[in-house]
């Protein structure tokens, strides 16, 4: 039998929750390559983690840079200020996914979508000093948001949806799927 030319190699691995279970993670799209490399993940301990990758050729060990605040007071290190203050979620983030204008959606086991704003302030190092603000939080949607998907702008044309318009499907567990559409412009997640 002919061997794939290609092989996916483990490069590095990283304890992003400590004793939790990591249940989501994504990286953000770079817009240039002066731009940090950002990874998003999400876990039982009921925290969002950003974390700075810095490549020279080489993938380095991940630096926590943000989380929110954890859903009870066990297993995450209090070295930096949590983010989105009490607005976090109140159980296990089980879905991530970034968008445009700086923005990332999550869904948790407490049956909410979050939208936040990511934001950078640049005190001229490398590694990016990050924070976030909750733009908006969704009703209860009668169970966990377990998954999430974004219909992006190359699947469908902005006749459709308009330029500034995404569709996101979240699977709710026994709720079934729902389907919402967020307005980048004005943070509306309907």
């Amino acid at each position: 039998a002919d061997e794939p030319s290609e092989k996916v190699l483990r490069s590095h691995s990283f304890l992003a929750h400590e004793d939790y279970e990591v249940w989501c993670c994504a990286f953000r799209p770079q817009r240039n390559d002066q731009q940090p490399i950002v990874l998003a993940t999400g876990a039982d301990d009921g925290t969002l983690k950003l974390w700075s990758i810095e490549t020279n050729g080489t993938i380095p060990m991940p630096m926590l840079v943000l989380h929110t605040a954890p859903s009870f007071d066990v297993g995450v290190a209090a070295s930096l200020p949590y983010a989105g203050g009490r607005n976090a979620h109140e159980a296990g983030v089980t879905s991530v996914e970034f968008l445009e204008h700086g923005r990332v959606l999550t869904g948790s086991y407490d049956e909410r979508l979050r939208l936040w704003e990511i934001m950078e302030v640049d005190v001229g190092e490398q590694t990016p000093r990050l924070d976030l603000k909750l733009l908006q939080k969704s009703d209860k949607l009668g169970d966990g948001a377990y998954r999430l998907a974004l219909l992006s702008n190359s699947e469908a044309s902005e006749a459709q949806l308009g330029s500034d318009n995404r569709l996101i499907l979240c699977a709710a567990m026994r709720a079934g799927f729902i389907l919402f559409s967020c307005r980048i412009s004005d943070n509306t997640l309907v």
